[in-house]
């Protein structure tokens, strides 16, 4: 199962502390857990702390939210990883740059996008299920050649409920290694291309009534099972409400249900994570097979700083003098 945590670094949203963070999920007898704070990651090095003094395995990642709204999750595979996540939200904020409504292509880092965000087509344009994100269509043939929405033969439609599906003999994905991604699932942004192999999609419980009659059934190398944690209880619940309406600022009552946490977004035990998706193994396997390839690790223990910069205590004099007047110039002028 893929449990990830927001600590209260994420600003007017998240309600505990990592401390709690990572109490709450011992408490319940997780043995590893992604702690990802919206559109920073501040709280890692506190949280590997935590989670090393409890004996939970910590992975590092980030909830990119646009407007108050989870477009993606960036999971960082390792140390590497980690950077690749830090130099994106570090470009992101130097340049004023808005964050793309599709994850950068990074070398170590894993993206898993909601369930919500997409739009599951039919190949016939006149059987859309309307949505303001993403568009995915089946296809059988090779997805180098094919565009979105031209209909491939050997591919029928349920007319009564506008979506796609594909013969039995294709509905199960050959995946070997659970993490390769899928020909045969196709994301429509710009520019057009489909799910990579470090891309996948996460299906949280209260989703799953919509997940039974999805396309996206068919495609279970490609689906995770998902649970985020925000909030410990109700009075937790109850401070996230007035945190985002403070971000909003707006009343309770006006406060758009979009920009809130789902209610059931507490910590809950392994075994009961297993029971909800006991109908879907494949995603529970997918969640545990991706998670075994994520290893974070730091060294708190040996001191880091260097005696000296340039190799001799005069030489740093010399260039510690020659910044602070650079830097006394540009600050007051010649």
């Amino acid at each position: 199962m893929l449990f990830t945590a927001h600590s209260y670094y994420s600003l007017r949203y998240g309600s505990m502390p990592v401390d709690q963070v990572v109490t709450e999920a011992k408490a319940k007898g997780l043995r590893e857990m992604v702690l990802a704070d919206i559109n920073n990651t501040s709280a890692i090095t506190d949280f590997i702390r935590e989670c090393k003094e409890h004996n939970i395995r910590p992975i590092a990642g980030v909830s990119c939210h646009k407007e108050g709204e989870l477009q993606y999750t960036l999971i960082a595979r390792n140390n590497q990883g980690f950077r690749e996540i830090n130099d994106f939200l570090s470009e992101l904020n130097i340049k004023g740059l808005e964050l793309p409504e599709r994850a950068p292509e990074l070398g170590q880092v894993y993206t898993v996008y909601p369930f919500d965000a997409f739009l599951l087509q039919d190949p016939n344009p006149k059987t859309q299920i309307p949505s303001p994100k993403f568009q995915i269509s089946s296809s059988r043939e090779d997805q180098s050649s094919k565009e979105i929405g031209v209909e491939q033969p050997g591919l029928r439609s349920h007319h009564a409920s506008g979506l796609a599906s594909l013969p039995i003999e294709n509905r199960q994905s050959e995946i070997g290694n659970p993490l390769s991604s899928s020909p045969r699932l196709f994301v429509s942004l710009p520019p057009n291309h489909p799910l990579l192999p470090m891309e996948f999609i996460g299906i949280r419980h209260h989703e799953l009534n919509k997940f039974i009659t999805s396309p996206l059934r068919h495609y279970p190398g490609k689906l995770l099972a998902w649970h985020n944690a925000t909030f410990a209880d109700a009075k937790g619940f109850e401070l996230h409400r007035h945190l985002r309406a403070i971000d909003n600022n707006c009343l309770l009552s006006k406060l758009p249900p979009s920009q809130l946490a789902n209610p059931n977004e507490v910590f809950i035990a392994e075994a009961e994570a297993q029971r909800r998706f006991s109908q879907y193994p494949q995603l529970l396997e997918n969640s545990r097979k991706l998670l075994e390839q994520c290893e974070l690790s730091f060294d708190f223990k040996n001191v880091k700083n260097k005696k000296t910069f340039t190799g001799s205590r005069y030489d740093d004099r010399i260039l510690l003098e020659k910044l602070a007047m650079d830097g006394l110039a540009y600050r007051y002028g010649s």
